[in-house]
């Protein structure tokens, strides 16, 4: 806490508060994670404002939950600010994982507990991205809210009639992504029936919806705009330095936004000049890491990142001092395009894979080979970069009756 206050009478006043060993915790976390004195200072106070708040009103720390912490805010909500939200979530975190508080997100009902635990069936059993079952998760939730809402939870009483309802009302405003609500439902459904919840299998009664995933031409980036949009990165910034590592990455390897944000240190193999890549499904596939992108993260990591018990490799520049996550890998590739004034309809990381699909095809690559470098699991996937030949598309054209018009 030295690192953060000067005064003696104030650090012990924050010793000896009822939070006293939780704000020593706190402010040595916030001093890992690069926070400013000021900012660091500001979470210490709030969390020991609290639990003096907690002590006046007779709270018991085991009995502590979010809604001691909404009237804590609510009631001095015209002078604390924004940051207080963080400072109190930190600590709630903190008392999850020393046992004194229910880990955060424990469910409370048997609904919740039933989606927590198909959570936990597709992560142990189908080794899917935690994305996925984020995803899938929520579509579940949303639609036993829509079937029960407030009244008594019975799966027995979920019908076909549920299922196609759900379906259709999300297609209204999903247009593009409503088979992930049918992938999620079917998903559900059957898990019902693995775990005796159903005795007959309502997947078959989820309609099925559109595969839109193939109707449309893989957008992909030219060579000269790959090269604009390397060449839009300052290296002589730390921010520079490190977008610039991780575009090296999604051009050259053809890696998903997600499988850049959750590399770690131990996956580079600087001796065998390996990349251990952990993709779709949980599988994991070594890579060769090619000269230039050693040299992209090698001078990001010793000139720029900064000691952390996170051990992925690409940090947030700011505090806190953690690893990036799938979004602002996204977020670094759309500020790259505008950067470099790279028009594109996509404006996302996957294009990158498109590029290496489509330069490789160009060069006479079989589709086999192209699913073998970019990782398909299928081969409906590789085989939408036909549609990108449209020299070899065309004398396949019938001709038009009448002539074009």
């Amino acid at each position: 806490m030295e690192r953060i206050l000067k005064d003696s009478g104030t650090i012990q006043r924050y010793r000896s508060g009822p939070l006293g060993l939780y704000v020593q915790q706190c402010a040595e976390r916030l001093c890992q994670q690069g926070y400013t004195r000021e900012h660091a200072h500001r979470h210490i106070y709030t969390v020991d404002d609290f639990g003096r708040w907690l002590e006046r009103h007779r709270v018991a720390l085991s009995d502590v939950t979010f809604d001691h912490a909404r009237r804590y805010l609510d009631v001095g909500r015209r002078w604390k600010k924004h940051g207080d939200v963080a400072a109190l979530k930190r600590l709630f975190e903190m008392l999850a994982q020393e046992g004194v508080i229910p880990p955060i997100g424990t469910p409370q009902t048997e609904a919740q507990l039933v989606v927590h635990n198909f959570g936990t069936f597709l992560s142990e059993e189908r080794a899917l991205a935690h994305r996925t079952i984020i995803n899938r998760k929520t579509i579940v939730t949303a639609f036993l809210n829509q079937r029960f809402g407030r009244r008594s939870f019975q799966f027995s009483n979920i019908k076909a009639k549920d299922l196609i309802g759900f379906v259709q009302k999300e297609a209204t405003r999903r247009r593009n992504s409503i088979k992930t609500v049918e992938t999620a439902l079917r998903s559900f459904t059957r898990y019902l029936l693995f775990s005796g919840h159903l005795n007959q299998d309502l997947s078959i009664a989820v309609p099925g919806a559109p595969n839109r995933r193939l109707t449309g031409i893989p957008r992909h980036l030219t060579a000269d705009q790959v090269s604009r949009v390397l060449a839009s990165c300052d290296k002589r910034t730390r921010t520079g330095r490190r977008d610039y590592a991780i575009l090296r990455l999604l051009a050259r390897l053809g890696l998903r936004a997600g499988e850049v944000a959750a590399l770690k240190l131990d996956d580079i193999d600087w001796i065998t000049g390996t990349l251990t890549v952990h993709g779709k499904g949980g599988k994991v596939r070594r890579m060769p890491l090619l000269h230039d992108i050693g040299e992209a993260i090698s001078a990001y990591l010793r000139k720029d990142r900064l000691s952390s018990p996170d051990r992925r490799i690409f940090q947030r520049i700011g505090a806190p001092c953690e690893g990036l996550g799938r979004t602002a890998v996204g977020s670094i590739v759309r500020f790259a395009l505008e950067r470099s004034g790279v028009q594109s309809t996509s404006g996302g990381s996957h294009q990158f894979r498109h590029t290496i699909g489509a330069q490789m095809l160009a060069r006479g690559a079989s589709l086999a080979e192209i699913g073998e470098v970019l990782r398909h699991e299928s081969t409906d996937t590789t085989f939408v970069y036909t549609k990108v030949d449209l020299g070899a598309l065309r004398p396949l054209a019938r001709h038009w009756p009448g002539g074009a018009r």
